[in-house]
């Protein structure tokens, strides 16, 4: 007798798999969002999924990067007033020190919480986004900070 491989369970599992990155690709940003806000990220599977890409490589980076970018961006608008960028453009500024020490965390090699990966990344996302515009709640500086406690 010949002993096969039960490819049924592996198939759903695969299916399973599929079905749950799709569903993590779709709800992103409310994954986002719930893990900025501190839930648990072993309470969902989705979420755990998202954690785990937010504290990788390729996602640090691409938060990084567009962090620096935002600061560049201010950079020029404050050496060109007239230039048409959506900046709190001051409030940037008077961060700079704190979002390169965000930055740097974020492109180090050291593990990093994915709470502080999703707070990093809403300032660069999120319409509330104090980077975007005058906020009442946070300021950038406060925002950068918080990002950084919870990394």
């Amino acid at each position: 007798m010949i002993a096969g491989r039960d490819t049924s369970s592996e198939w759903h599992a695969g299916r399973i798999e599929r079905g749950l990155r799709l569903r993590v690709r779709i709800r992103q940003r409310v994954l986002d969002r719930e893990i900025a806000a501190g839930l648990r990220l072993d309470s969902d599977a989705a979420r755990a999924v998202r954690a785990q890409q937010l504290t990788g490589t390729t996602e640090r980076c691409r938060v990084a990067r567009s962090l620096a970018n935002v600061l560049q961006a201010a950079d020029e608008r404050h050496a060109h007033p007239v230039a048409p960028v959506g900046l709190n453009h001051a409030q940037v500024l008077s961060a700079r020190y704190d979002l390169l020490a965000l930055i740097e965390i974020l492109r180090g090699e050291s593990a990093v919480a994915a709470r502080g990966v999703a707070l990093a990344r809403e300032l660069i996302e999120s319409s509330a986004s104090p980077v975007l515009r005058a906020n009442t709640r946070h300021t950038v500086r406060e925002a950068v900070s918080e990002a950084i406690a919870a990394l």
